[in-house]
């Protein structure tokens, strides 16, 4: 394997993965971090995420410093012309590309799907909120998504009444574009388990061994070490499916997505995630070992296997309602630094501090934990979170208890994972 501390690796963020650029400075000569803060009305909040963060070298202009690194690393997505220019001029670079596509074109993935005689669930795509409000008069139990996560994320109508008001507030967001705004609007699955595949692909291909988990909706996440062969069938069917359209996309990055199976064995291919996702993605940093030796190679066009010494992991969202126009600070022992992930954070005063950015989102960061037993790893989750401090922030531990009743579900359909 290559020496990576004679490698300097510069990072592009958009704010959300400071903790990843951290995790990589442990095994790279050097890393750069570049947060994207220019702006025609650049905030000190945003210039700032990244300063003092141990082990990284903040960087305030990106091609100033891309001279001077030997691999270009992008965990998010919305910068595919600039990872496919990049690995035009010969830079390795880790990232979808412009497989970026195949998440932030939902429309036209599930047409590709439908076209592949796969399972879609039922949906509209309608224009406006007053066609939005007519729809759910209409529907019931419908999940609405965005095309632009900036302004709202994905909602669950159950009914209109009970949307109703937030509706109202929807509008007041969009304004003048209320009525040219686009929504895909799909019905809720019943009796059924959300799984996904958590990892990463390089061209298309997929390691021998990954990690499996069960997802509690932004709060939490219960993981297992799994060979790639042992996986639920229908989440390597749907990878088969997808990996020539990767490969096509030169895709060399991390990779997520969302199915639900229904007790029938019916599956759903719902959500592409293509970047590093959160949750899991603070957990995989942490679970797996040659995890900078993986997008080293990676980014150079080469698949690797992770190597993880434990066999479980958890992982719960750190919360706080103040989070929209405040920061944050969070208190915790050096010790726990790979275990307690702040977002878009400094490390000013001796103390990380949460730089609320654009969107008002209530996840300020993640605590993590692994062991060679679930119970060892949730005791352990437990033990650090004891020794968080931070005013305002919540740590939803009982998301741990609410994910194993899903894993309990998803055996007695016949998928016994754990």
């Amino acid at each position: 394997m290559e020496n990576l501390k004679t490698k300097s690796a510069l990072f592009y963020d958009n704010g959300n993965w400071v903790s990843m650029a951290q995790r990589l400075a442990k095994d790279f000569g050097q890393v750069q971090y570049f947060n994207t803060w220019k702006d025609a009305f650049p905030q000190v909040k945003r210039v700032a995420v990244g300063e003092g963060v141990p082990g990284i070298k903040k960087v305030y202009n990106f091609f100033d410093a891309l001279k001077e690194n030997d691999i270009i690393i992008f965990p998010d997505i919305l910068d595919g012309d600039l990872q496919e220019h990049l690995r035009g001029l010969g830079y390795p670079v880790w990232g979808s590309g412009k497989g970026e596509q195949m998440e932030l074109d939902r429309v036209g993935m599930l047409e590709w799907m439908k076209s592949e005689k796969l399972n879609v669930p039922d949906y509209e795509v309608v224009e406006g909120t007053d066609a939005l409000r007519k729809y759910i008069k209409e529907n019931e139990n419908i999940w609405v998504k965005p095309v632009f996560r900036g302004d709202f994320e994905t909602f669950n109508a159950k009914n209109y009444r009970y949307i109703e008001t937030y509706l109202d507030e929807l509008e007041t967001i969009l304004g003048v574009l209320k009525q040219h705004s686009i929504f895909l609007c799909q019905h809720a699955l019943d009796d059924c388990v959300e799984i996904g595949y958590d990892g990463y692909t390089v061209n298309g291909k997929f390691p021998t061994k990954t990690m499996f988990g069960i997802e509690v909706k932004d709060m939490g996440y219960v993981g297992v070490a799994k060979d790639y062969k042992d996986l639920p069938q229908p989440l390597i069917d749907f990878n088969k499916k997808i990996s020539p359209m990767m490969e096509s996309f030169n895709y060399r990055g991390d990779y997520s997505n969302e199915m639900r199976i229904q007790r029938d064995g019916k599956w759903f291919m719902t959500d592409m995630t293509c970047r590093k996702p959160s949750p899991p993605g603070e957990l995989f940093q942490k679970m797996v070992t040659n995890y900078s030796q993986i997008i080293w190679e990676g980014a150079h066009g080469n698949l690797i296997d992770p190597i993880m010494e434990d066999n479980y992991g958890v992982e719960v969202i750190m919360k706080s309602s103040w989070e929209g126009q405040h920061q944050i600070p969070v208190q915790f022992n050096e010790k726990y630094a790979e275990n307690i992930q702040v977002k878009s954070c400094t490390f000013l005063n001796n103390q990380y501090t949460y730089l609320p950015q654009v969107i008002e989102l209530e996840e300020i960061g993640s605590i993590v934990a692994t062991g060679k037993t679930l119970e060892e790893a949730i005791n352990n989750l437990e033990e650090i979170s004891d020794e968080m401090r931070s005013y305002s922030v919540t740590i939803p531990l009982g998301s741990i208890d609410k994910a194993k009743e899903e894993i309990d579900k998803l055996t007695e359909f016949g998928y016994d994972v754990f």
